[in-house]
């Protein structure tokens, strides 16, 4: 147990500090804004662009004059207090415990920044604070991402007052910044984060906002689409509770009425909740194990022609989904098989999967791969960063889906669903394993994050793997995939029992919410489709008329319906849109025994008038009507001529409804056929455009041809007038060298330009002298 005295030295937040090493008065302005008794342990790291022994002079005059003491090994953090990490260590944290160790030779630049935040985040979580200060280079983004995937603070130097502001720029970029704030302010940030009432709030303890917290979620809900029902409750607490922290708000209330006025906040909030870290090979000797015991036998089994099928959900920015290609396309080239791959790689988040398609990541990221990786499968760019090759990334289809609402991937060989299950409730977690075992062929491999397991579904997956969750598919026979149920319009956050007074909340319920949650219950199954008939929304048990195509995931309507039902609904589909009026169909009414436990529906569909839907979203609702035929059940009971007169009357109203059916096929045929012509003219169109350029372009060609050919003709007729000019020249030369006459050439300044041999034997005993006439001295003729 520890004394009074030890719980005072431990400090209220870790605090991780980044600068370069030519920046060290941005330090010092830091150091000197921290306040004397701030209850922070902070722990310096630089970024060495400066020779170690001068830098180490430098350090040594800044510990003496600014209070900072070097860190030890075996040192334990305090309170209050600032540690520089000594040059050439790395750093761990272990029970409040400093700990260093040399570092070893490695390629490219050391990333010390980087280490030291990761490191920091993974020791104290929510109790941690990342801190960037000027400096060049990329240092420091990815120990930013992981510090604040931990639950911890980030915050930037602003670069409008960095004299090096690369590093700050880059980690802005990345979107993984909290707060931009100037050098002297930061300390002051940190002081009021530590002393924000959400940092005591302990996981499993009751709240005392609770029910503010079912509100935000039912607002995310109705606002964003966005369910935090699908998450731990440990996990949005904490991150709401932080993102609170960061707008200054006390009070859950305040943050409510935050959320409701400010649509970036409410960004800010779902892009905290979606928690994106991921590494190139991320824990080596997980993927070793995975190569050995999944990749090497299903490769080996493989038939030449066969396609390999990989799903990597929660993909994130893409780096494992670009690792597991990376590898398989290495193991199918050395074992010399034909075979095709393809990797399908999905996130929740859009914003990470548009960084995953460009498939670029800077040089930091990319120089943990063995260079015969780098080398192979990436491309260097001018900005210090590396872009994926086109044959790696057209191996990969990446694509936004939620694993627990949407319908998974069909007949694959590996799932790679790393560290995405532990932030999910129980009963998500057992749907999301069900819907892969319902995707995985069988003996295929599901591949987990080292804190995950697969629960109560051990009858479904063999364990290959207990250190590295590695897990194999049993064949069970079973292929049925339970959609998950949708959620209602309005969901609570949390479903405890028996421990609010119930008083108080009737008191504080939503009676419109309420209202219009009683109302959807007395509403038939429904379901919400946009222009492209892609199913926005489901309202009710629609099991037995929907089923999911196979191949790929397409939540087109038509393609899900019973195929009695397709061509009708279709047709109405498209009446319903042309006319802007409500459509009721019927379907075909059925007079078998085999069809009796499906009774007939009415179909309405009615577009939608809402202004953030397209013009043509349609709802459309199935209601049961009453059957209309004789009970095949009492095959002894004769058919009544009122039974007939049904059956007639049935036929008759079916037939009416075929014959308007086909009018509308007709009509929808007749507008495709419109389109269509619309559209080949406008190809005609362009294609006579372009083939009035190309004749263009061939009429400039021959003009600049015949050009060339008179430029031609022109140097041919040059090259004769030098060669006249160059026999003329020679014979003026000999001419000059074989007379005896004294001859000056004269310019007209008097200056002496050439002159005969007999000239230069004449001056040779003249007053002034030889000159020849390379010297261009010669005087004027009248002076001589």
């Amino acid at each position: 147990m520890q004394s009074e005295a030890d719980q005072l030295k431990q400090p209220l937040l870790v605090v991780g500090v980044g600068v370069s090493s030519g920046n060290l008065e941005t330090l010092v302005e830091f150091c000197q804004a921290v306040p004397v008794q701030s209850g922070l342990s902070i722990l310096v790291s630089l970024y060495e662009d400066h020779p170690y022994a001068e830098l180490q002079r430098v350090l040594d005059s800044l510990v003496d004059k600014n209070g900072l003491q070097i860190a030890q090994d075996g040192q334990l953090l305090e309170a209050s207090t600032i540690y520089l990490l000594p040059l050439g260590y790395t750093p761990r944290i272990a029970q409040h415990t400093l700990r260093l160790s040399r570092v070893k030779e490695r390629r490219g630049q050391r990333m010390a920044i980087d280490q030291m935040l990761r490191m920091v985040g993974e020791a104290y979580g929510a109790q941690s604070v990342g801190v960037l200060l000027a400096g060049p280079g990329r240092d420091g983004t990815i120990g930013l991402r992981a510090l604040k995937a931990a639950g911890g603070l980030t915050l930037v130097q602003d670069p409008k007052t960095a004299n090096q502001a690369a590093m700050l720029r880059n980690a802005i970029n990345a979107g993984v910044t909290d707060r931009v704030l100037t050098v002297e302010a930061i300390p002051q940030a940190i002081v009021d984060y530590a002393e924000h009432p959400y940092l005591n709030i302990e996981d499993g303890g009751k709240d005392p906002q609770e029910e503010q917290l079912q509100a935000i979620a039912a607002f995310l809900k109705q606002k964003e689409n966005f369910d935090l029902n699908q998450y731990k409750e440990g996990t949005v607490r904490r991150r709401i509770y932080r993102r609170m922290s960061l707008t200054g708000q006390k009070t859950l209330g305040g943050y409510v009425t935050l959320l409701e006025e400010d649509p970036e906040e409410r960004r800010l909030l779902m892009g905290d909740l979606l928690i994106n870290v991921t590494d190139f090979f991320r824990d080596r000797r997980a993927f070793e194990t995975l190569e050995k015991l999944a990749l090497d036998p299903l490769l080996q089994r493989a038939a030449d022609g066969e396609e390999i099928r990989v799903w990597v959900p929660g993909c994130a920015s893409g780096e494992e989904a670009y690792s597991l290609a990376i590898l398989l396309l290495e193991k199918i080239d050395k074992i010399g098989k034909d075979l095709d791959l393809k990797v399908f790689a999905t996130d929740v988040d859009a914003e990470v999967i548009r960084i995953a398609r460009n498939g670029i990541y800077s040089a930091e990221v990319v120089n943990e791969l063995p260079d015969a990786y780098i080398q192979k499968y990436f491309k260097s760019l001018d900005d210090d960063q590396y872009k994926v090759h086109s044959h790696v990334r057209e191996k990969i289809s990446f694509a936004t889906q939620n694993v627990y609402t949407d319908p998974p991937f069909s007949r694959l060989d590996l799932i790679s669903c790393r560290n995405l299950l532990i932030y999910l409730r129980r009963n998500v977690q057992e749907r999301v394993l069900k819907s892969f075992y319902f995707a995985l062929k069988p003996n295929g491999y599901l591949f987990l994050g080292s804190s995950e397991n697969i629960g109560s579904q051990k009858d479904r997956f063999k364990q290959l793997s207990q250190k590295w969750r590695l897990f194999e598919r049993y064949d069970n026979g079973e292929t049925r995939y339970l959609s998950p149920p949708r959620p209602s319009i309005v969901s609570g956050y949390s479903h405890r029992k028996g421990e609010r007074d119930k008083s108080k909340k009737v008191q504080e319920l939503d009676l419109g919410s309420l209202a219009r949650d009683a109302l959807l219950r007395n509403v038939p199954p429904s379901v919400v489709i946009g222009a492209d008939n892609r199913v926005l929304y489901v309202h009710g048990d629609l099991r037995h008329l929907i089923r999911m195509p196979e191949g790929e995931p397409n939540l087109d309507l038509i393609r899900m319906l019973d195929k009695n039902l397709r061509s009708r609904l279709r047709s109405g589909f498209f009446k319903a849109r042309q006319t802007k009026t409500t459509v009721v169909l019927r379907s075909p009414t059925v007079f078998n025994e085999e069809h009796q436990q499906n009774p007939p529906l009415q179909v309405t569909i009615a577009p939608i008038d809402h202004a953030e839907l397209h013009d043509d979203a349609l709802i459309v609702t199935f209601e049961e009507i009453m059957a209309v035929g004789v009970d095949f059940h009492n095959r002894s009971a004769g058919i009544a001529a009122s039974d007939q007169e049904k059956m007639i009357e049935a036929m008759e109203r079916e037939l009416n409804d075929t014959r308007r059916e086909l009018q509308n096929t007709v009509e929808e045929l007749e507008t495709s056929t419109e389109e269509l012509r619309a559209a080949h003219e406008e190809a005609l169109s362009t294609n006579e455009e372009l083939q009035s350029a190309n004749e263009e372009l061939e009429a400039s060609t021959e003009e600049l041809r015949s050009l060339n050919e008179e430029l031609s003709t022109v140097n041919d007729q040059l090259k004769e007038k030098v060669d006249e000019v160059q026999t003329a020249h020679n014979d003026l030369e000999n001419f000059m060298a074989s007379t005896n006459l004294a001859t000056l050439f004269l310019d007209n300044q008097l200056r002496i330009k050439r002159y005969t041999p007999a000239a230069e034997r004449l001056f040779a005993h003249g007053s002034w002298g030889y000159r020849s006439a390379g010297d261009g001295n010669f005087p004027r003729a009248d002076q001589r």
